[in-house]
């Protein structure tokens, strides 16, 4: 399924091994659109989908970033989640504040948390938490309060 919510050919051939890892070694050859569509595969607590998200974030392209924010505006309230788990530690080692992929990250997180899906609500409050910062962190005190 694309961030859109339309199916395509390359996604529905996203057939995840099932050993983790071989999983983890087939996934440096996949395209980051078949990675994001791995992550849609199964429960949102599942290993597999999970293991794809990680990689995308030790990915950390431009591409991912893009394709992440997409997700973020899905229809799909999974794919939203998704993009969101994404977001939270993509290129981990760069959380600079001034950093502009930081900010449209936070940015983004905030404006989900007022998703009408929980499971986005969630995501959206672990990425804050992850990204931190004292915009992250006031939303997240304003969440609490809420």
């Amino acid at each position: 399924m694309s961030a859109s919510g339309a199916s395509t050919g390359e996604e529905e051939a996203a057939v995840l091994p099932e050993d983790a890892e071989l999983r983890w070694r087939a996934f440096d050859a996949w395209t980051t659109a078949r990675l994001f569509a791995a992550t849609l595969e199964g429960d949102l607590d599942d290993d597999a989908p999970w293991e794809a998200v990680t990689k995308l974030q030790v990915r950390g392209t431009s591409d991912v970033l893009d394709l992440a924010l997409q997700y973020c505006e899905s229809p799909d309230p999974k794919a939203r989640a998704r993009g969101l788990d994404v977001l939270a530690q993509i290129g981990a080692k760069n959380r600079s504040p001034e950093s502009f992929s930081f900010t449209i990250r936070v940015d983004t997180a905030i404006c989900r948390l007022a998703d009408a899906d929980p499971n986005v609500v969630q995501s959206a409050a672990w990425a804050l938490a992850h990204l931190g910062g004292t915009r992250a962190t006031t939303a997240l005190a304003k969440l609490l309060n809420h």
